[in-house]
C-alpha cells in the first residue's frame, strides 16, 4: 500500500516492473466515481513514464437502480514507455453487481453506505465484515476468470500467428 502517495499501491507495483497487475480498488470513492484510479494513472505517466490504457467508467452503476454495477472489474492495458515494455491490469472496483451473493445485495439494501464506508471507523459488526469479505471474494474470483480468459486469448492468437507464418 503506497497510501502515502497513492492509495491503491498501483504505483509502487510499476516501479517495481510488474508486467501483470491485480488492482482492487477499495477506496472511499463513490461506487460512479474514479478519484483514486485517476490519481495513480496521472503520477505512473508522470513520476515512471508508464502509460496506462485504462476506461474505468464503463464501471459505473446502473441508471435505474444507481446501486448495482453490470461489471465489478476492466482489464487495461499499459506500458513502460522507456522499454517498449507492456503489461496487462485488472482494475476492480467494490461494486454490486446483479451477480453478487445474495446476503451481500441484501446487506447493500440496509446500509446505503455500503460498500464505501471510510475507514476510520474500523470496529466493523459481524455483518458489515462479512459483507466486504463475500463482496470481495466475488470480485477477486471475477476478475481472475477474466484475466484467465484474457490470457487464454492472447496466448492463442499467438499460437494462431505462429502457425500462420510457419504455414
Amino acid at each position: 500500500d503506497g497510501g502515502h502517495w497513492e492509495n491503491l499501491g498501483l504505483v509502487e507495483l510499476l516501479r517495481r516492473g510488474c508486467t501483470e497487475i491485480y488492482c482492487f480498488d477499495a477506496s472511499r470513492d463513490a461506487v460512479d466515481t474514479f478519484f483514486t484510479i485517476g490519481e495513480a494513472v496521472s503520477l505512473a505517466r508522470t513520476e515512471l513514464r508508464v502509460e496506462i490504457d485504462i476506461d474505468p467508467e464503463v464501471l459505473e452503476p446502473d441508471e435505474k437502480t444507481k446501486k448495482r454495477s453490470t461489471i465489478d472489474h476492466v482489464v487495461a492495458r499499459f506500458r513502460y514507455l522507456q522499454q517498449g515494455i507492456e503489461g496487462r491490469l485488472v482494475f476492480a472496483k467494490a461494486a454490486i453487481t446483479q451477480d453478487a451473493p445474495w446476503d451481500v445485495k441484501a446487506y447493500a439494501e440496509r446500509d446505503p453506505v455500503f460498500p464505501t464506508h471510510s475507514v476510520v471507523d474500523q470496529l466493523y459488526t459481524d455483518q458489515r465484515f462479512e459483507a466486504y469479505r463475500a463482496l470481495g471474494h466475488h470480485t477477486a474470483q471475477r476478475a481472475m476468470k477474466t484475466m484467465a480468459r484474457v490470457t487464454e486469448d492472447s496466448v492463442g492468437d499467438s499460437l494462431r500467428q505462429a502457425w500462420n507464418r510457419l504455414f
